[in-house]
């Protein structure tokens, strides 16, 4: 079982990635594009990084991008709710 530190650490991470690709999560979530269900797995994959300190760093250094670096494990995700955002 995932310590509650470590899950909102990688729940705040999730959400900074969108941010810096320009997805509001909670917009997506309200027109049924990102229900909870899936911003759980989002969490759990990221959960799964072995890249903890590279998706840090990049968050600090990027202030928008248009995709998500390619070793993010939702990189996939963002991409498909960046289209469907459109």
């Amino acid at each position: 079982m995932v310590s509650r530190k470590i899950r909102d650490k990688h729940e705040t991470l999730v959400s900074r990635m969108a941010d810096t690709l320009g997805l509001d999560l909670e917009e997506l979530g309200q027109r049924g594009l990102f229900p909870s269900a899936e911003r759980d797995d989002a969490i759990l994959s990221c959960l799964g990084c072995t890249q903890l300190g590279s998706c840090e760093a990049f968050l600090l250094d990027t202030v928008a991008a248009d995709a998500a670096p390619p070793y993010c494990r939702n990189a996939e995700r963002f991409a498909t709710l960046s289209d469907k955002a459109r």
